[in-house]
């Protein structure tokens, strides 16, 4: 009885110990996160006194910026529990149940409906109404291009730097699972959750759809080329 209690003791230790080792080399994962957000917000800021977006939209522009989709493991297959076990789903599939569940969210139909398009253009002044709509069209498209350009092209560069920086100051570990994730948190879509604030306060709905409708559709192409970069950079 007392060998099998100190056995079951030792292997406590062993596995509190290799527990605690893990999660000192793995400190760098929250921080990488904060950076991500920090430098997003910054890049949001100036992207809105570059594009000279209403107020109204300001914390949507910064929000989806910063602000990454998450996922919740640290392979490129996310676990999944079922009732009876546990499923591994790859992170192409997972984003297309995002993309899949922001289109039963929003109602595309509805939105590009012809009367809805009609119901928009028709004014009593036309031509102050065509030239608001131009104007308005063409910073919803500037908008959505930087936010496109500061996720999918800024952000990742940046991060390469920061992930080599990290790996020849010795902040992280020479693992190269570890090192991709770090590197793909930088080239994620924006965070889903922004749909439901945006909901939530009554504050630029249609503008977030548009942006997450790109954002997601773009996700699939822009992963899986900054994940080949990636993936060559930490076999390297």
């Amino acid at each position: 009885m007392i060998l099998l209690v100190l056995a079951l003791f030792v292997i406590f230790c062993l596995s509190f110990l290799l527990l605690v080792g893990s999660l000192l080399c793995r400190w760098f994962m929250p921080v990488n996160i904060l950076i991500t957000f920090v430098i997003g917000s910054a890049l949001g800021w100036l992207l809105i006194k570059l594009t000279r977006s209403p107020r109204h939209l300001k914390g949507l522009i910064i929000g989806s910026c910063s602000a990454e989709c998450s996922f919740e493991a640290p392979e490129s297959q996310i676990l999944v529990s079922s009732s009876n076990s546990m499923t591994k789903i790859p992170l192409s599939r997972r984003i297309a149940q995002c993309i899949t569940k922001f289109a039963e969210k929003t109602n595309l139909d509805a939105l590009l409906s012809p009367s809805t398009i009609a119901a928009r253009s028709i004014s009593p002044n036309s031509d102050v109404n065509n030239r608001s709509k131009s104007s308005s069209s063409s910073m919803k498209l500037r908008v959505v291009m930087g936010i496109m350009a500061v996720r999918y092209i800024i952000l990742p560069l940046l991060g390469i730097v920061i992930v080599k920086g990290a790996i020849h100051f010795r902040l992280v570990p020479v693992d190269p699972l570890f090192l991709f994730v770090l590197l793909l948190q930088y080239a994620l879509p924006p965070a889903m959750n922004i749909g439901t604030m945006t909901q939530l306060f009554g504050a630029g709905q249609g503008e977030c759809s548009v942006i997450m409708l790109w954002t997601y559709a773009s996700a699939s192409i822009v992963l899986a080329f900054w994940s080949t970069v990636y993936l060559w950079l930490v076999a390297s």
